[in-house]
């Protein structure tokens, strides 16, 4: 066989071995292509997936069909128990208003973001609604047992509490129902809330009527309280490290602390202590700034108001 002949042959099978190569590489395009689109697709269908969810939590519909407690006659799904949640956080916050700081309790910032104990604020708030929906699913169980039914009284109560939301929705310039989410949280709607304080009417009705039922003397507390005082006897503390230069001053803001006969006149004082050391120290920042004692104390005065 000739060289031209060898040649030929050589770049005959050069030829189809590019032929071979081509065709696995359109082979493979039209694989990455497929499989590009299958994963368009399936990343289009996740997204939807996650839209669709999140609409239909806003709703509520998960909240509702999550049952939280029940009884042979009651029920308190999650929408209810979150309402009880808000019930407990709005009632210690307002009962703890000026001392909310004090507490490490920030109204503005998330229940579930801030620290408490060995948990979160939202933890703790958490505990106590279950500890509500226990209480007033039980006593709700055994009105209904008595056979008690709401009253036209019962009935009204709720209904100008309803309307008392609706009123205060408008004065906000918020639809009703932004209203609840914004104040009850999210997905919790009008008749939560009703079917929340139906319930707690239940409750109530039965825990009046066990009230009035209890016969008692003086002595008969006297004796349960004799047997039963570590039970109630408690107390409750503040920590607080005592400010001062040295410890004379140390110890006579102590003794100051400790002869306080009432919390609060205890907080009274803490309060004091707090907002005199925020202003010396504010009048000595300005002092380091060249101002003069009484310059920096009117500076400060400024700045304070």
């Amino acid at each position: 066989m000739g060289k031209g002949q060898r040649a030929r042959e050589a770049r005959a099978g050069k030829k189809e071995e590019l032929k071979k190569i081509a065709a696995k590489q359109k082979f493979r395009s039209k694989i990455y292509k497929v499989v590009g689109i299958c994963a368009a697709a399936l990343a289009a269908v996740a997204i939807v997936g996650v839209v669709a969810y999140n609409t239909v939590a806003s709703t509520g519909y998960f909240l509702r069909n999550t049952v939280a407690m029940k009884t042979a006659d009651c029920e308190i799904d999650n929408a209810m128990m979150t309402y009880y949640l808000k019930n407990q956080y709005y009632s210690f916050a307002n009962q703890n208003a000026d001392y909310l700081t004090m507490y490490g309790l920030d109204t503005q910032k998330s229940l579930k973001s801030q620290k408490y104990g060995d948990g979160t604020w939202f933890d703790y708030f958490l505990d106590l609604a279950k500890k509500q929906a226990r209480e007033t699913i039980l006593c709700a169980q055994k009105s209904m047992e008595n056979g008690y039914e709401l009253t036209d009284t019962d009935k009204k109560e709720i209904d100008d509490s309803i309307a008392n939301f609706e009123t205060e929705a408008k004065s906000y310039g918020m639809s009703i129902s932004n209203y609840y989410s914004q104040v009850f949280g999210a997905g919790v709607k009008e008749n939560d809330v009703r079917r929340a304080m139906e319930l707690t009417k239940y409750a109530t009705a039965y825990y009046n009527e066990f009230i009035n039922s209890l016969k008692f003397t003086d002595q008969d507390l006297q004796d349960h309280f004799n047997k039963n005082e570590s039970s109630y006897l408690k107390a409750d503390y503040i920590k607080y490290t005592v400010p001062g230069a040295d410890e004379v001053e140390k110890k006579a803001n102590a003794k100051e602390l400790m002869d306080t006969k009432t919390t609060e006149e205890l907080l009274a004082i803490l309060e004091k202590k707090y907002t005199d050391d925020a202003t010396n120290t504010a009048i000595s920042d300005n002092k380091e700034e060249g101002k003069s004692e009484e310059d920096a104390k009117v500076l400060t005065d400024e700045q304070k108001t």
